[in-house]
């Protein structure tokens, strides 16, 4: 008897930072590190759904995250503990897919190509993508100069373009704000929201992200709906609100 939802719909999942060249050897990125993403997509597995993992180059991902081993922990219970993480994912690596982007230009293209190729009902969208990116240089840019300047163009919103591909997709949204009173960050959410018409986005604020127990809101059609979700994992009260909404929709 299987331990997981048959009827679970197949998710795409983005996740980490994205880098934006800015000569051969060097990069503009940010600060995401695929943790939230991770969590999210093994909160969906456990649930039976089928996950396309769309990361960062070095961004967390599921279940292998959990299999360094603490070498100042007791090591008998450091290796008990990475075999468990592995019967798990043992169980649920035949409905993980990883896809690996390494650039900002990587994690267009292959968005576009799994949501017009594989048969995925819902974007978890928690990638911290680029906004801005510089005119990539050729070759290496000379590094004898006291200082330089970059001009940075707009990055496309690959969430709108996901949505203009796939009008039925079922698309959630993540907002980052830094420093923000809770008030604002909802308002300026709720903003983006309504401009967007996503149907679900969770935003959240970076001094939340830094503690050891994590706050998260979830704001439903049009903002109006407003759930919080805290504590040390919020990745599973989360998903099951994310997938309780999407049966909704259908």
């Amino acid at each position: 008897m299987p331990l997981y939802d048959t009827n679970a719909p197949r998710v795409l999942v983005t996740s980490g930072g994205t880098a934006c060249p800015i000569d051969d050897v060097r990069v503009v990125t940010n600060i995401g590190t695929g943790l939230f993403g991770s969590q999210i997509a093994e909160a969906l597995l456990r649930m039976g759904c089928h996950v396309q993992y769309l990361h960062s180059r070095g961004a967390r991902r599921p279940f292998f995250r959990c299999g360094e081993i603490d070498l100042d922990a007791d090591l008998d219970a450091e290796f008990e503990r990475v075999r468990r993480v592995r019967e798990e994912y043992l169980r649920c690596r035949e409905r993980l897919t990883l896809v690996e982007a390494p650039t900002f230009d990587d994690y267009v293209r292959e968005a576009r190509r799994i949501v017009a190729e594989v048969p995925v009902e819902l974007a978890v969208m928690t990638i911290a993508a680029s906004d801005y990116a510089p005119a990539p240089a050729g070759g290496k840019l000379a590094s004898d100069a006291d200082r330089f300047t970059l001009e940075m163009v707009r990055c496309p919103k690959v969430i709108e373009q996901l949505r203009a591909l796939r009008p039925d997709l079922f698309v959630v949204g993540f907002k980052l704000s830094s420093r923000l009173a809770r008030d604002v960050m909802l308002r300026r959410t709720r903003a983006w929201m309504r401009r967007g018409g996503y149907p679900l986005v969770v935003a959240n604020d970076l001094s939340a992200r830094r503690l050891p127990e994590r706050q998260v809101f979830l704001l439903g059609p049009g903002g109006d709906e407003v759930r919080s979700f805290a504590g040390r994992d919020v990745a599973t009260p989360l998903v099951e609100a994310i997938l309780a909404a999407h049966r909704a929709a259908r």
